[in-house]
């Protein structure tokens, strides 16, 4: 059975699919969709219907997942700790009064 509408519309496909036309295109792959430029945009779509109509038969998501898999070691690879910003999260008590109404 071929990839269909119903594939697609599983989140974690599409976003598997999403992350590998990223790469494709060269932006950075866990860039959110809805930060793209139009023309960006254009491009991965254009990119992403060639990339489906090319997926096998069978084993499709296979496939996808393999591909996924090898862009994603690729960012884990160049990661580096030291320049992941971690923002200060404040976790101080603070105790709330409940004004009552007059």
């Amino acid at each position: 059975m071929p990839f269909s509408e119903t594939d697609f519309q599983n989140i974690e496909t599409r976003t598997k699919i999403i992350t590998i036309m990223n790469d494709i295109v060269g932006v950075h792959p866990l860039t959110k969709i809805s930060t793209l430029t139009k023309r960006q945009l254009l491009t991965i779509n254009a990119k992403m219907n060639e990339y489906i109509k090319n997926l096998p038969k069978d084993l499709y998501l296979e496939k996808i997942d393999k591909d996924f898999n090898f862009v994603m070691e690729d960012v884990f690879e160049k990661m580096k700790p030291d320049e992941m910003f971690i923002p200060q999260v404040n976790s101080d008590v603070v105790l709330l009064n409940k004004e009552v109404p007059v």
